[in-house]
């Protein structure tokens, strides 16, 4: 399969826990439990640690860009082949599994990562990504770096929101005051769900069990995604907010690798090298000398691509 669409490139900030152990910096940190083989389950699916490189680290340094790929193994499927021998169609085992590669700057705790199309989500890489780095009582957050808003702000700046999806998981202990939802999840029997509601027209993004929904969420049992259209007519643009990722989505699209699909990882060294957190400044408020890479190394031109898609012809025509 040829893949002839450019990737979609998120840039992120990992902000370490607030309370850090003395006997190892973030850096060292991110190291170990971003290792080959480093493994964590979310939502029923095992994210995996590949092979992973450190560039541009000086001799003797622990900094640099961390590059690899992290994915999962799915369910085997089946699939009926051919066999010449037995002249009939035989039931066959096929493995399933994706990946998506990400470059980390160990110096400013950025990073840059590919989701999959729908396979693997933004969403989904920002939640494995924290599973690994957080342990009991040291939580890691990653967050968006740009276009940061709440999720009141980005409602207030459409015309209307055409499509909620909710990833909800049973609180411990209690519902408080999400007893719709409480009503669903305990009528199946369930203790996760996925729950979709569309109209081209705008939804009732105000309606009480949304609300509940979202209060649900933010007490950290879950993960919204939001669709809206802002502006009129011919200036209508769709968006996008996330609130895992706590901002409008907001990529650039980069090359692939035609087999692959996958953005090579001096690309992403190369994003992450060409952003500017703040004024120029670190994680932890350092200024930062100068930028590895004032032009394009592999000279091609990345594309933002703020996810405000001028038509609907435009719109989500993912390549897997």
């Amino acid at each position: 399969m040829q893949h002839t669409r450019p990737g979609r490139v998120f840039t992120l900030r990992l902000i370490p826990p607030a309370q850090q152990t003395l006997l190892e910096t973030p850096e060292e940190h991110i190291l170990e439990a971003i290792s080959p083989g480093r493994r964590a389950t979310r939502y029923g699916r095992e994210w995996i640690v590949g092979q992973t490189s450190l560039e541009h680290a000086e001799a003797g340094s622990r900094q640099g860009d961390l590059t690899g790929r992290i994915g999962f193994q799915g369910e085997a499927g089946t699939a009926e082949i051919w066999d010449d021998d037995l002249q009939d169609f035989v039931p066959t085992a096929i493995p399933s599994g994706l990946t998506a590669p990400f470059a980390i700057d160990l110096q400013t705790l950025t990073a840059a990562m590919q989701p999959r199309g729908s396979i693997i989500r933004i969403n989904s890489l920002i939640g494995a990504f924290e599973a690994l780095l957080s342990a009991p009582g040291q939580r890691w957050q990653i967050v968006g770096l740009r276009n940061r808003m709440s999720l009141e702000e980005w409602k207030s700046s459409v015309s209307k929101v055409t499509t909620v999806k909710f990833w909800i998981r049973e609180p411990n202990p209690h519902y408080f005051d999400a007893h719709n939802l409480k009503d669903i999840m305990e009528d199946v029997r369930s203790e996760a769900i996925q729950l979709e509601a569309r109209n081209d027209a705008g939804l009732n993004a105000d309606s009480s069990f949304i609300r509940e929904t979202e209060g649900h969420i933010e007490r950290g049992y879950g993960e919204a995604e939001y669709k809206g259209v802002r502006g009129e007519g011919s200036e209508a643009r769709e968006t996008v907010y996330s609130t895992k990722v706590g901002a409008e989505e907001e990529s650039e699209e980069i090359p692939v690798d035609p087999k692959s699909g996958e953005v090579a990882a001096s690309s992403l060294v190369e994003v992450l090298a060409n952003t500017k957190q703040g004024e120029n400044n670190d994680a932890y408020g350092r200024r930062v000398k100068g930028t590895r890479a004032e032009g394009s190394a592999d000279g091609h031109r990345s594309e933002r691509r703020s996810r405000e898609l001028g038509s609907a012809g435009e719109a989500e025509a993912e390549s897997e």
